[in-house]
């Protein structure tokens, strides 16, 4: 559902020459529209009409890592990363409001 993309962000703290904690937060999100038939289930299957569709996905995450330096050289530094992380994601569908194309349409179907 499109390609979520947002801010976020991560910071290290340091607590000694070899270990830190890294913590982050991520918020993407992607807003779509498309056309495309929405009804189901009890309608008769070709007699709906193709209208307009959105779609909105949404992803909220953070995570939280211990930094443990296994080798450290002049210019560059070897380190393990466990990182553990939560998201949770969220996705609406949803279908432009049905506005009849003139008056006489409801009339007539009553």
């Amino acid at each position: 559902m499109g390609d979520p993309r947002g801010p976020g962000g991560a910071v290290t703290w340091r607590l000694d020459e070899r270990f830190a904690v890294r913590g982050g937060v991520h918020v993407p999100s992607s807003r779509q529209t498309r056309t495309g038939r929405a009804c189901a289930g009890l309608v008769e299957p070709g007699t709906c009409p193709e209208e307009e569709l959105s779609n909105r996905t949404s992803v909220t995450g953070a995570l939280v890592g211990l930094v443990a330096t296994v080798l450290r050289r002049d210019a560059m530094a070897l380190a393990l990363v466990p990182t553990a992380a939560i998201d949770l994601a969220r996705l609406e569908l949803g279908v432009s409001v049905w506005k009849p194309r003139s008056t006489s349409a409801i009339r007539e179907s009553r």
